[in-house]
């Protein structure tokens, strides 16, 4: 019988980066094909991504303009403009991370 050992987590956190646009998809390879997004709107998510705080949700322009509506009191400017590699200085969202799961919208909450 094996045993998988267990360690508690405390020193965990996350990094999460949200861009919306327009981007392309492909089946890619031969045995093991899979599939793949490509575009700027991908590269621009993953910038958002890796320059989002820790514990953080980060949002370009572009995704704050579509979440803006239902959750804007949730939402605030990150205040000066990020500089993104490849990309120049971007301005940015945060998405407040202290809020109660009851407080958010339904169509969030669906899901928990």
């Amino acid at each position: 019988e094996s045993v998988m050992p267990t360690t508690n987590i405390t020193n965990m956190w996350y990094r999460i980066g949200i861009h919306c646009g327009p981007c392309f998809g492909a089946v890619i390879g031969g045995n093991g094909a899979i599939f793949d997004l490509f575009g700027d709107t991908v590269n621009t998510a993953s910038r958002m991504t890796s320059t989002a705080p820790e514990d953080g949700i980060q949002l370009s322009s572009s995704a704050n303009a579509l979440i803006l509506p239902r959750l804007r009191e949730y939402v605030h400017a990150a205040g000066e403009p990020v500089v993104m590699k490849g990309k120049g200085a971007m301005e940015v969202y945060h998405v407040d991370n202290t809020i109660p799961i009851d407080h958010l919208p339904d169509f969030v909450r669906q899901d928990f």
